[in-house]
């Protein structure tokens, strides 16, 4: 049912609210170019990790794709949303168990207005490698979007920002650079792009995968390897990537500047490819989108 935000309940005593026991998805939608929708960039995909999600959560529920679809398609109706915005999927385990409970879940479903990352070429985010170390997968699986997990993000960002940084990177439990805060990482070196492997306490990131697509499309290498500490500093380029922050480049890494110090132009040539397909300008990749009239 549609109810107006001030109204939504859940109650204090579940284990959704007590201990993060969620697994939720952040999902954009693009206003399409010449056409009155939006596209709904990689539901298939956001609704498969969701429901792997509460698999290994073991939690106790139906994950329907059409379902999910035509719950947001109501939720942006409601809110008579006609421009690029920000969808997030959560499914919370709720009434009043513990910590272990599987069940009863519920589903929340929130559209809000999200501006796509401005192609430019003079700005670019900081960040410094954290002293909080990166969950990993025999503690808390980093490939279960659960909202659990997000405290050590939480904790890695909020010191960041206290010294003077917009966003952490964290290296994993053997020392080598794993991601950000809700985002993952490739770095440039010699024209090839390089990302940390899985293992190294990666999310599975969708948007990691479209960009593995769209660098092959365009004749870039592409190597998935561990990366040391000092290599951050001395790369080519240097960029994030998700569904919330899209393609960010970074410009400096503790104060080591990357490259000369603007986003380079692998990074803006990325980011310009990644939001024309989400505009649905590139028919190849049209299996990517779900239109919502608008």
């Amino acid at each position: 049912n549609d109810v107006d935000a001030s109204q939504a309940k859940i109650s204090g005593l579940s284990p959704s609210a007590n201990f993060g026991l969620n697994v939720f998805e952040g999902i954009r939608c693009y206003q399409a170019a010449g056409a009155s929708e939006l596209n709904i960039f990689r539901l298939d995909a956001h609704i498969d990790r969701l429901r792997k999600s509460c698999k290994i959560m073991r939690i106790d529920t139906d994950v329907d794709e059409d379902v999910i679809y035509k719950a947001i398609e109501a939720v942006i109706g409601a809110n008579k949303l006609k421009e690029d915005c920000a969808v997030r999927v959560v499914l919370m385990v709720d009434g009043e168990g513990s910590w272990h409970a599987t069940g009863p879940t519920s589903m929340f479903i929130m559209a809000t207005p999200r501006p796509r990352h401005e192609i430019d070429n003079s700005s670019g985010y900081t960040a410094s490698v954290s002293s909080w170390t990166r969950i990993h997968d025999n503690m808390m699986p980093p490939r279960v979007k659960a909202g659990a997990n997000y405290i050590n993000s939480r904790y890695g960002f909020l010191q960041a920002q206290k010294d003077g940084y917009d966003l952490p990177i964290f290296l994993d439990h053997a020392g080598k650079v794993s991601e950000s805060s809700g985002s993952c990482l490739f770095i440039i070196r010699d024209g090839a792009l390089i990302t940390p492997p899985l293992s190294s306490s990666v999310l599975e990131s969708i948007t990691r995968s479209c960009v593995f697509e769209l660098a092959a499309d365009a004749n870039l290498k592409v190597l998935e390897r561990q990366i040391d500490r000092t290599e951050l500093y001395i790369s080519d380029e240097v960029f994030l990537c998700g569904s919330a922050v899209e393609i960010s480049p970074l410009v400096s890494i503790d104060q080591y500047a990357i490259g000369d110090a603007t986003p380079g132009p692998i990074s803006h040539f990325l980011l310009k490819k990644y939001l024309e397909v989400a505009s649905g300008l590139d028919d190849k990749y049209r299996n990517w989108l779900r239109p919502v009239a608008i």
